[in-house]
């Protein structure tokens, strides 16, 4: 196509025109063809070197076929000049739409100068219904602005030049529909009468030739400079933008004043590369189109113009200039973000997105706003560029790793080094994501300040990566070159880290360094661990023989005429509670017998006392053994205070006086057996731990420490400790803050720490068990029974006591008349030993322990406790309750409660049938007699026995058993036994079924019966049943309580009470027995083999028959039992006897 140039007309001389000119009063006209609508429209413009010296003036446009030289005349097309109208303005730029392809944003830089005028700026752009008559309105208010604003005039002039409407309005532009062909136009001044000034401008325009700009070369991106020695290798102003300049070949360079500046155009690579634009740049025509194509509101377009108004370039560029790397100053056009609509219809730039990709494309623009042909496209990826925030060390440390060998474990091998643990950035923030980090080493802390411009220098490995979700991440400074003990000992090594930032392009994006932190290599190697002990410390009982007196202590009430012996123990601590005295004498015939054995309890002032009636042993061959116990609160139980009374001179009375005193023994705990201390002194002060740590010599100690660990999975405590250069070895240590639990088990450990802070491993130093004996004493209230059982009766035992420090408790039982009691709902008796003086007025009931579950179970967790039992109801039973410490019995425990008592009287409701005699049949026999160890506590054998002639009668039959002292007794005068229980209550019982042993009965009211039975003297004796005694229904007796005797007086003339240990009659002792084969027998006074039912026996009671018998025969003697209101309850046979 043929180039039609400008022609540029510079006005005549003065002599040509008549008028001076100067050089304001330069015009360029240029002009160019377009098509719109199938139809060919000639524009023409004209622009003034000073946009105010030709502002107003009249200018008519003519026009002729062909070239400027063809023959012809100009024919005036019209006369243009400045519009101020806004409907004529309206009707200029809806003809300007028909050349502009960029018209809507006519209309838009128009409200937005318009805004700026009106100091609305930050309004939102209009959406009026009728925007070129809104445009119009706006652009008239502007022009008269303009009049005497030079600064706005020339911006108008400058929108005038992008687009062809605001020319048009300003009256130096034109255009007009033309034919195809050639055309010359001339612009001339005219006068306000229309008549031709001058002729400011001429131009030759060929529709088949519009002027259509070459491209200018591919664009090239410009990075900022890098300052030298910057800690930063890539500059942080290229962050997310591209800076452009592109080169101008010499046919656009000779084409430029047909243009007004550059469009650069902006395309995803993918659109790009998907339309061949890479390779071969899309035409004017079809960027246009993908532009025009754009929803204005859309953040990511396909394919856009990023500018949007002419890029003026006032400097040419050749292609090579451009492209030269090393100019990192000259820019032509920078782009940061993707310009929309917001929701307000107000311009919003999104910023680019590291990574994203485009192809740039530059074209010049024609006079009407179109593109001329674009340039080869360059990629282009928007790259993060903004280092993050520098990251710090958390801290330095020296690390050791143990070997893998087990073998190298004991000589403490292994490798140490210093381990940086590094904070790193936060991933909360995505322009701050670090890939990884750097990590440098350094001499001293400002070294890393002479090499920031180098970021290789002291660079330790390679990038250490970012771990996500964590806070920290570690770095072993292990590797070759790294610090070691041989080259660093006692040296600070330094250490810097500087982040590498995330960018989708290559470089690294690094963080300045951050603050230095040091660390020193120190010695791991651990010194051994150390020895140790402490001690354990207990308050033991200890009992002494004190001396021997014949004459009774004031206070001891004896009768005048009393012969026996007292044993009297004191203690000198509240501590005792108890004291066992055993008293026993070896016959002459051989064997030993106990005389006396009973557990005393100190429940008032510091005596207690057994008086017996026995003399002192006359004959070195009847050595008499005293032996005394003394029992403290915490269940320990002394040795025994042994006296031996050989012959002595014959008194009638003599006292033993022992002692019980409590001793604090201490010991190794290692020594222990059981490794128990006791946390408090008798006044309730602390009982403290102490011990001894010791550690081996020439290892650098420094510090040693005494760590406590409660229970087994207690957390360690540290209670003691010693550090300096000269610390005691061995050191003592004491923990008196010992725990107030009752029964915890502590275990205390020792650790040693050297010059470098190595800690020793852990050695034990011994654990015991902290009881606490001081226990308190629970308030018991009285027993409540609740109910009558097939098994007995129930009863509800409450009390009230602190429990702290308590374990479980005891419950005390005595029954009336002796025996172990059977309870139901608590654990077997505890001990066979009774315990005696509970009562003041009843010393002589016979007290077993049961234990209770622990506290917090089923009894309850305190103040107040509860438990119900089952117990027999044949008889009274006392009872009182003591708290108790940890562990098994015998175990420590407080002072026993008050003593309540239990008694069952069954209800009688109306009265009682009563069937005549002998309405009823004859009851059967009973016979009671089972194997002598089977007979239940309360029960015994009914066993006949041929008297000692000196006892004035020939048979008596053993019914009961005394359990308390026999002050005196004798064959024909009364007896007086140490105690306030009636006389009825020592007499055997009987099961009222021959297998029940929990349902035992009274003997009395019974009578005694005889008949001969055959024997070898006298085969053929006939059975004559004769009555031995009348009914005995009680037993005669009185209480003493005088001056000189105290006890149960009795004189009955069918009775008699012989003492256990003066007597020549054998009992059963054991095996089954009916009438062809006897039990066992022996002495009351055995203690081999002794059966259950003479346990703590002092005597025996016989019934006397006082019947003559003919020696040689053989009698078998009935006792008949009755009821109540006089009926025979059963008849029982017992063994024949042989006289």
């Amino acid at each position: 196509m043929k180039t039609i140039f400008a022609a540029i007309a510079i006005l005549a001389s003065a002599s040509m025109s008549g008028i001076g000119q100067n050089a304001n009063e330069l015009l360029t006209t240029l002009g160019t063809t377009v098509q719109h609508a199938g139809k060919h429209h000639a524009y023409l413009l004209w622009q003034p070197g000073d946009a105010g010296s030709t502002l107003g003036k009249r200018f008519s446009i003519h026009s002729k076929s062909g070239n400027a030289d063809a023959p012809g005349s100009y024919t005036r097309l019209g006369i243009q000049t400045l519009h101020t109208s806004p409907h004529a303005i309206r009707a200029l730029l809806e003809l300007g739409e028909k050349l502009d392809p960029a018209a809507a944003g006519c209309y838009v830089r128009i409200d937005g100068i318009h805004r700026d005028l009106t100091l609305q700026s930050a309004s939102p752009p209009a959406s009026p219904a009728d925007v070129s008559l809104d445009a119009a309105e706006k652009l008239a208010y502007i022009i008269q602005a303009a009049a005497t604003d030079n600064r706005l005039l020339a911006r108008l002039f400058f929108l005038g030049r992008a687009h062809p409407g605001v020319m048009q309005t300003l009256g130096h532009g034109f255009s007009i529909p033309v034919a195809s062909g050639i055309h010359t136009f001339e612009v001339r001044e005219v006068g306000l009468s229309d008549n031709d000034i001058r002729v400011v401008g001429r131009i030759t325009l060929d529709t088949a030739s519009p002027v259509v700009p070459a491209a200018p070369a591919a664009p090239f991106q410009v990075f900022h400079p890098v300052t030298t020695g910057s800690q930063y290798t890539i500059n942080a102003k290229d962050n997310l933008n591209a800076r452009l300049r592109w080169g101008v070949g010499p046919t656009l360079r000779a084409q430029m004043p047909h243009t007004f500046g550059f469009n650069i155009f902006r395309v995803k690579r993918t659109t790009a590369e998907s339309l061949g634009w890479h390779v071969t740049p899309p035409t004017p025509a079809q960027i246009t189109a993908a532009v025009a194509a754009r929803d204005p509101a859309d953040p990511a377009p396909d394919a856009a113009a990023a500018n949007e108004i002419p890029v003026l370039v006032t400097d040419l560029l050749t292609p090579a200039q451009a492209a030269d790397a090393s100019n990192r100053e000259r820019i032509d056009f920078s782009d940061d973000g993707v310009w929309h609509k917001g929701a307000d219809r107000a311009p919003v730039r999104r910023p680019y997105i590291d990574g994203e990709q485009f192809y740039f494309f530059v074209a010049a623009r024609t006079i009407t706003g179109s593109p001329g042909l674009l340039s080869p496209g360059t990629l282009v990826t928007m790259c993060d560029r903004l280092p993050p925030n520098p990251p710090s060390i958390f801290s330095v440390t020296s690390s050791f790793v143990r070997p893998a060998a087990p073998a190298d474990w004991a000589t403490q091998g292994g490798s140490q080094f210093l381990q940086v643990r590094i904070r790193q950035i936060p991933e909360g923030n995505p322009s701050e994501k670090a890939l990884g980090y750097y990590l440098y080493r350094w001499e001293s802390s400002q070294e890393q300040l002479n090499f920031v411009g180098n970021p290789l220098h002291n660079r330790i490995g390679g990038l250490i990566p970012h771990s996500p979700g964590q806070t920290f991440i570690t770095f072993n400074d292990n590797g070759a070159g790294a610090p070691s003990l041989t080259t660093h000992a006692d040296r600070s090594v330094w250490y810097t880290v500087r982040a590498v930032g995330a960018t989708a392009c290559s470089g690294d994006v690094l963080s300045g360094h951050s603050a230095p932190m040091s660390g020193v290599l120190r010695d791991f190697k651990a010194p051994d661990g150390p020895t140790g002990s402490f001690l354990v410390c207990r308050r033991a009982p200890l009992a002494g023989w004190k001396s021997r007196e014949e004459k009774p202590a004031p206070d001891n009430k004896l009768p005048r005429d009393f012969i026996g012996f007292t044993v009297e123990v004191q203690r000198t601590s509240s501590a005792i509670v108890a004291a066992d005295v055993e008293v026993t004498l070896t016959r002459a015939a051989g064997g030993t017998g106990v005389l006396c054995k009973q557990r005393l309890s100190y429940r008032s002032g510091d005596k207690v006392r057994v008086n017996l009636p026995y003399r002192e042993p006359s004959s070195d061959n009847t050595p008499m053994t005293i032996s005394v116990r003394a029992i403290t609160t915490n269940g320990l139980i002394s040795a025994p205070a042994v006296r031996n009374v050989s012959a002595v001179k014959q008194t009638p009375y003599a006292v033993h006086y022992f002692t019980a005193k409590v001793e604090r023994t201490c010991g190794e705990v290692a020594f222990a057996t059981p490794p128990v201390h006791e946390s408090s002194e008798a006044d309730g002060t602390v009982n403290p731990i102490t011990g001894l740590i010791s550690y081996p010599l020439d290892q650098g100690v420094k510090e040693w420490r005494v760590y406590r660990r409660v229970g087994t999975d207690g957390a360690l405590s540290l209670i003691a400790k010693a550090e300096g250069d000269s610390i005691p070895n061995p050191g003592t240590w004491v923990d008196d803050a010992l725990p107030a639990e009752n029964g915890v088990n502590v275990c205390y450990y020792g650790q040693i720490i050297d010059q470098n802070a190595n800690p020793s491993p852990l050695a034990s130093l011994g654990c015991a068990t902290l009881v606490n004996p001081d226990l308190p004493t629970p308030m018991l209230a009285e027993a409540d029974i609740l109910a009558e059982t097939p098994d007995g009766i129930k009863i509800k035992l409450e009390w009230f006591c602190d429990p702290v420090g308590v374990d479980r408790f005891e419950i005390l039982c005595a029954a009336d008349g002796g025996g172990v009691p059977d309870l139901t709902g608590l654990s077997d008796a505890l001990d066979t030993s009774a315990i005696t003086g509970l009562l003041a007025e009843r010393t002589d009931l016979e007290f077993h322990p049961y234990q209770t579950p622990r506290v917090g179970g089923s009894i309850g967790s305190g103040p107040g406790f509860g438990i119900e039992i089952t117990a027999p109801s044949d008889k009274p039973l006392f009872f009182a309750i003591r708290a108790c410490g940890p562990g098994e019995y015998p175990r420590s425990h407080g002072s026993a409660s008050n003593v309540v008592t239990a008694r069952w009287l069954p209800t009688v409701s109306g009265p009682q049938p009563v069937i005549p005699w002998p309405a009823r049949p004859m009851p059967g026999e009973y016979d009671h007699r089972r194997t002598i160890e089977t007979y239940a506590a309360g029960e015994g054998p009914l066993w006949p026995t041929v008297m000692p002639t000196d006892y004035g009668f020939p048979t008596g039959i053993l019914i009961g058993l005394t359990r308390h002292t026999i002050t005196r007794t004798s064959i024909r005068a009364s007896t007086l036994v140490n105690t306030t229980t009636t006389p009825d209550t020592w007499l055997f019982k009987l099961r009222e079924s021959t297998g029940d042993a929990t349902q035992l009965g009274n003997l009395m009211p019974f009578m005694v019966y005889r008949y001969q039975v055959a024997s070898s003297d006298f085969p053929s004796a006939r059975a004559n049943l004769v009555q031995c005694t009348p009914l005995i229904d009680r037993i005669s007796g009185v209480y003493v309580n005088s001056t000189k005797e105290q006890g149960y007086q009795v004189y009955d003339p069918f009775l008699l009470f012989v003492a256990s240990a003066q007597t020549s009659i054998k009992v059963p002792f054991s095996g089954p027995w009916n009438d062809s084969k006897p039990p066992e027998l022996d002495f009351p006074y055995s203690t081999s083999n002794r059966p259950a039912y003479l346990e703590n026996s002092t005597g025996m009671i016989f019934v006397k028959d006082t019947l003559p018998v003919t020696l040689g025969a053989s009698y078998r003697h009935l006792i008949v039992q009755f009821e109540e209101r006089g009926e025979i309850k059963r008849i029982i046979p017992l063994q024949p006897v042989q006289h």
